[in-house]
């Protein structure tokens, strides 16, 4: 139901593009431009116009509350002396939110808000200034009706004129113009242009108390708040009595009237400004310090001369073109000019309320359209930012305190047992919001409300459809997911395990104990098994006594066993349960998989063969008092064979990664990496290969395939591109001497010398390094190959594998640009690139994903680089295809979308 406010307004389209906003919304929302609203259209107060910035309202941004000197000692707890403010009820949805914010009744004329909001020392003179104004406007008609004056000067005021000023000032109240980029710079009415027709002679302070008197009503009327129309009527009256007082003079000095006005315009502009600058301390900078950042010359300049050129149209007409028209007597003449020039001016304040409207009914429904809303940004976040598309705010939150005063607000909740308020605020000197502010803010904070409750009935319903009700563990749906994912994002280096866990002789105990006993040892045993896991591993339950453990991140099929055993370990520990030690027997089944599967289900079924095996060998009479692992030998074995087979029969592939320069922006080398996709078990990580190669003493003729299919690669690379003529190649440091592959890798070099060969070797073998590898390495430099330490930066490198053995390139690893946001990593790798260029190495950074980091890496002096921002491994075809498209140019354009 439409609740209470402090204000209300029907001008609430305020600005354009450069109002100033925060570009936080969450914690200072500063409203939303409407595209069509010209630069005089500023919704904010003053003047002529208490808004809050004359009324005050206190608000965190207000520059005036939050002065260390300000007079009153509560102005940094505005709701301390209203009590309607603390008692307003909260709502929970899914009932329409109630909207809770201040009354014009709460505000009270002698009491402490009104000097929490103005200030003492601005509230009661300004507003003792319109009771003076109303007191000499009664005592200079009492004059005229009483005076013994001749009847051409004594004769009472025409009533219908001022009849006509009244209602006329009361239409124009609401149509106000601002002079700053913040809604807390001041606006200015222009009603101040309606007493050009006055009779100053006789009538000064009459005319003048009868427009403020209709200033004050039309303040009253948009605000609902005495208070704040007093102060904003007595501003406006001090600054029409300053207009008039400048007309008169100068009009009886016999000045143009063309200047009289303009100069009476910048007096009028000067004591509004005047007084609120003095007012709020100065404070008119966008960072609400002293200054006057936030203030505008052109949209003053814009309010200066729509003034004067209001009150020279309605003077002109006035004198000289109405009575062409119109028979009439002089005072009746003006009160139709007025009226006419407010009805105009009125109907300019409805066309900018239908804007503002239309702006609410597209907020509106572009929120209804949206749902439902997207929570990956968070609820509150997209509240604030349907609020600010919505209505015009000077800022919005969500928060946990009640609205205060010139705020509206209604209850919301965004999270369970989370109550909060979904609060828009304007700055003092804002306009006060409208009632379908508050209607449309309504709007958005049950539409917020039930999206929250829909996305955790959501969430409830996933979790339910995907966890176990007894443990609360994945089921089995939910962990044939998990599966998927673990094995589809692993790295190609990274392995899994599969383990499947049986309870044994769980039947039994169910039929012995009861059923609850069995509850009881299940959720023992998740709970363990949870404790007992990685956080990167999953835990499920698939059946009445059957788990499933997930091991991610693996390198080798010994860490999974020792993995196996530490878990298998934690769930086997008795349990007691009224005063009975329950001993609980697993039969475990573990598949390893090194590379990534084709179908990773045939891993479950791997480990569930295992587990059988292990219940079958203890009903055969194996051990059946402890827990057992049972390691699948199918895959391994048949890994093995793969591999064997590929090697031998030459089945191996060979892809290529270009390394380039990175101020050139141009392909110097390329990378020669080994693959191996066998059609069943899908590709087999690089490093399960290089293991089993090693395993079973085919590792240098692995490299040896490697090599000659890179250098014939090269070669062909060459006739295409002939800048091209580095081909690098990974080798173990022992694989350097000629009783393996050094005396091949010299031949090859004779074989193709326009191609420099590269041996990368792997830091981590420089360990071990010898001096006959020491002059082996020399002899292969001496031949015209070069020698390259690689993955240098990974796990615990040396300083002493730069100097161990001689080498021509340094390869960094990807872990030391993993997070180049740490200056360390930024001084680390400028180090190294400085030692290389002292040295005389060449430096080449691996592990480019990205244009930040490599924008980053060329700010630090790195000059050469490799990863997948320059290119994926490709094969040799793929390679050519690139190379005749787009030359050595290092960053290949995207393709353009289809259409």
């Amino acid at each position: 139901m439409p609740g209470r406010r402090v204000g209300e307004d029907s001008v609430s389209d305020i600005g354009d593009e450069s109002y100033v906003r925060d570009p936080d919304p969450l914690k200072r929302s500063t409203g939303q431009s409407d595209p069509g609203q010209s630069d005089l259209g500023r919704g904010e107060l003053s003047p002529g116009h208490p808004g809050p910035s004359e009324s005050g309202v206190p608000t965190l941004n207000d520059p005036t509350l939050n002065d260390p000197n300000a007079d009153d000692p509560d102005a940094d707890d505005p709701d301390a002396d209203d009590p309607t403010v603390d008692d307003l009820p909260d709502h929970d949805p899914p009932v329409l939110p109630e909207p809770v914010h201040s009354a014009w009744s709460e505000i009270r004329v002698a009491g402490v808000l009104v000097s929490l909001q103005i200030g003492r020392s601005y509230f009661w003179p300004i507003s003792a200034a319109a009771v003076a104004v109303l007191v000499l406007g009664a005592l200079n008609a009492a004059k005229l009706i009483f005076s013994g004056l001749p009847s051409d000067i004594a004769a009472p005021a025409d009533l219908a004129y001022f009849v006509a000023l009244f209602i006329s000032t009361l239409l124009v109240t609401d149509f106000r113009l601002s002079v700053g980029r913040l809604a807390s710079l001041p606006s200015v009415s222009l009603a101040v242009s309606l007493l050009v027709t006055a009779d100053f002679a006789n009538q000064f302070f009459l005319s003048i108390a009868v427009w403020t008197l209709g200033f004050f009503c039309g303040l009253l009327l948009n605000s609902r708040n005495p208070s704040l129309s007093l102060y904003g009527s007595g501003l406006a009256a001090l600054g029409a009595t300053a207009w008039v007082a400048v007309v008169k003079a100068l009009a009886d000095a016999g000045v143009w009237p063309v200047a009289y006005i303009l100069v009476a315009t910048a007096v009028y502009l000067s004591v509004i400004l005047g007084i609120e600058f003095a007012r709020q301390k100065g404070r008119w900078s966008i960072q609400h310090t002293f200054g006057i950042s936030g203030f505008s010359a052109r949209r003053l300049l814009g309010v200066y001369f729509a003034i004067s050129a209001l009150a020279l149209a309605i003077g002109y007409i006035y004198s000289s073109l109405y009575f062409l028209l119109v028979e009439v007597n002089q005072t009746h003449r003006a009160a139709g000019i007025i009226l006419l020039a407010g009805a105009i001016l009125f109907l300019a304040s409805k066309w900018r309320q239908q804007r503002a409207l239309r702006r609410r009914l597209k907020g509106l429904t572009d929120a209804a359209l949206r749902l439902p809303w997207d929570t990956s940004r968070g609820l509150e976040a997209i509240a604030v930012e349907m609020v600010n598309n919505t209505i015009v705010a000077d800022r919005v939150d969500v928060r946990a305190t009640k609205p205060g005063h010139n705020e509206i607000g209604y209850s919301v909740r965004l999270a369970p047992d989370q109550h909060a308020y979904l609060v828009a605020s304007r700055e003092v000197s804002a306009v006060p919001f409208a009632r379908d502010d508050e209607r449309a803010l309504e709007a958005l904070a049950h539409l917020a409300t039930e999206a929250a409750r829909v996305t955790e009935d959501m969430a409830d319903l996933v979790l339910r459809a995907n966890s176990d009700s007894l443990t609360g563990l994945p089921n089995y749906s939910a962990f044939r997911t998990a599966l998927a994912k673990a094995n589809e994002e692993r790295s190609y280096s990274g392995a899994i395990a599969v383990l499947f866990i049986d309870l044994d002789s769980f039947k039994q105990l169910n039929d012995r104990r009861g059923h609850h006993v069995g509850d009881v040892m299940l959720i023992a045993i998740a709970d363990r098994l949870r404790e007992a896991a990685r956080p990167g591993d999953v835990v499920a339950r698939v059946g009445g006594d059957e788990f499933v453990v997930v091991l991610t991140e693996l390198r080798t099929l010994l860490e999974a066993k020792e993995l196996a055993e530490q878990i298998t370990a934690a769930a086997g520990m008795p349990i007691f349960y009224e005063d009975t030690e329950l001993r609980p027997i697993l039969s475990v089944g573990l598949a390893f998989s090194a590379h990534r599967e084709t179908d990773p289900n045939q891993l479950v079924i791997d480990a569930d063969s295992s587990m059988l095996a292990v219940k079958k060998s203890r009903r055969q009479g194996g051990p059946s008092s402890e827990s057992t692992i049972n390691i699948s030998p199918h895959r391994s074995a048949r890994i093995n064979d793969i591999v064997a087979d590929a090697i031998d029969n030459e089945k191996l592939t060979v892809v290529f990664q270009p390394i380039v320069n990175m101020i050139e922006n141009r392909i110097w080398g390329y990378e020669a990496l080994v693959r191996l996709t066998d059609p069943d078990l899908g590709a087999i990580s690089p490093g399960a290969l290089v293991e089993r190669a090693k395993s079973f003493g085919r590792m240098d003729e692995l490299t040896r395939q490697v090599m000659s299919k890179a250098m014939t690669a090269a070669r062909a690379i060459q006739l295409i591109e002939p800048s091209i003529a580095t081909m690098t190649v990974n080798l173990e440091v022992g694989q350097i001497t000629d009783d393996h592959l050094g005396l091949f890798a010299k031949n090859l070099a004779d074989r193709y010398p326009s191609i420099s060969l590269c041996l990368e070797l792997n830091e981590r073998s420089l360990r071990y390094v010898t001096d006959d590898l020491r002059r082996q390495s020399q002899a292969l430099r001496d031949h015209g190959i070069l020698i390259a330490i690689d993955d240098y930066g990974s796990e615990n490198s040396s300083v002493g594998s730069l100097v161990r053995i001689p080498m021509d390139i340094i390869k960094l690893d990807r872990s030391l640009i993993d997070d180049l946001d740490d200056y360390r990593q930024r001084e680390v790798v400028k180090a190294l690139q400085s030692f290389s260029d002292s040295t005389d190495y060449l430096t080449i950074v691996e592990g480019i994903e990205s244009k930040e980091t490599a924008e980053i890496l060329r700010r630090v002096g790195v000059r050469n680089a490799q990863g997948y921002y320059y290119g994926v491994p490709a094969t040799y075809e793929q390679v050519v295809d690139r190379l005749n498209r787009h030359g050595t140019v290092a960053l290949v354009p995207p393709a353009p979308k289809a259409r």
